[in-house]
């Protein structure tokens, strides 16, 4: 067969097919054709990033569109048009056939070469603070079944986490509650600093039990003598135990609550003791404040230093493309509103917020 295409064509193909995202369009576009919204959504990517890698496809010749009205339909080139021109004519293939020749020529050489080697599933190795349990527990499911990996996660505080990984716990992305931990190791080498993600932002409640005595409408509302105990998670390894003190100390109400105290190991453990007593409240994340269970009041963002979560994939990550498919993901289309869901504002909303007088 005579080539039509260069080695610099082929150069440009191959780049083309090294990106997750264009793959993942050109998997999709192979099963039907979709305009660039509903194809955004279904590879969970901004409509600005998947016409991006739209343009780049179709330049290479790799997708085709056509306009129907207002709206333009994405899908793969009809081989069965190129080879109109029958067998041993000039124009017999096209480009189309000939790079999916080429293709198959080298995918099959590559599968006999591993075809002793045992299919094994893709496993994602993800610790995530505390906070991100029940949003999490929507997420993960959604991005397994979008990608075909599986994700082993582990919850807690982000410091306690942290120290994990430090002790060589093997992690392949990391999400704390505050980037000040992300930071501390991306600087010791242990997480790759061209990953950092700052993916939403949390915000602290306090919150009582429905039955309880008193009625809690802010954080200096805690010093009311009826409110027997208070319980946060440990300010040492915990941003959101961290958070609560600094909210305390800055409104004037920490040493009023002082000995009033119960110090749990995490936010989750810190509800399960204002849960089990009518007299006791927690100051606790909004993601995990059960509204029909009982009552809460947000703290103001303004009495605590940001609660931006932030992840990062790990200097020894084993699945850097489950890892860059799932941060997609996270930003996304399909984890946005669920992180929403659950309380957390997205970038765009705190990052406008900051940008506005007084802000």
């Amino acid at each position: 067969m005579d080539f039509q295409l260069s080695e610099e064509d082929y150069c440009r193909l191959f780049w083309a097919f090294s990106d997750p995202i264009r793959l993942r369009i050109l998997r999709t576009l192979a099963t039907s054709e979709r305009n660039v919204s509903d194809l955004a959504r279904h590879i969970s990517q901004s409509v600005a990033r998947t016409s991006h890698h739209l343009r780049i496809l179709t330049q290479l010749g790799l997708v085709e569109d056509r306009r129907e009205g207002k709206s333009i339909f994405y899908t793969l080139p009809k081989l069965a048009s190129q080879l109109d021109a029958g067998r041993g004519s000039a124009a017999w293939g096209g480009q189309t056939f000939e790079v999916l020749s080429v293709l198959a020529s080298v995918l099959t050489t590559v599968q006999l070469r591993h075809a002793p080697a045992p299919a094994t599933a893709v496993e994602l190795r993800l610790a995530a603070a505390s906070d991100l349990v029940d949003a999490f527990s929507e997420i993960l499911p959604l991005a397994e079944r979008e990608f075909g990996f599986q994700v082993r996660a582990s919850f807690g505080s982000s410091g306690a986490l942290a120290d994990q990984i430090a002790g060589g716990e093997p992690v392949d992305v990391f999400a704390a509650a505050r980037p000040e931990t992300v930071d501390d190791l991306i600087a010791r080498g242990l997480l790759e600093a061209g990953s950092r993600t700052v993916f939403a932002r949390g915000r602290l409640t306090v919150w009582h039990r429905q039955d309880a005595p008193f009625v809690l409408r802010s954080l200096e509302d805690l010093a009311r003598p009826e409110v027997r105990w208070i319980a946060i998670a440990h300010p040492d390894h915990a941003p959101h135990g961290a958070a609560a003190r600094e909210a305390l100390m800055r409104l004037g109400v920490w040493e009023r609550v002082e000995k009033r105290l119960i110090i749990g190991s995490d936010s989750h453990q810190a509800l399960k003791f204002a849960d089990a007593d009518s007299s006791a409240a927690a100051i606790v994340p909004l993601s995990l404040s059960p509204g029909p269970k009982g009552r809460y009041a947000i703290v103001p963002g303004d009495c605590h230093a940001p609660l931006d979560l932030t992840l990062a994939v790990s200097r020894t990550c084993r699945q850097l493309a489950a890892a860059s498919a799932f941060v997609a993901f996270l930003e996304g289309p399909i984890a946005r509103p669920i992180l929403k869901k659950y309380g957390f504002l997205l970038p765009e909303e705190f990052r406008q917020a900051q940008a506005e007088p007084g802000g």
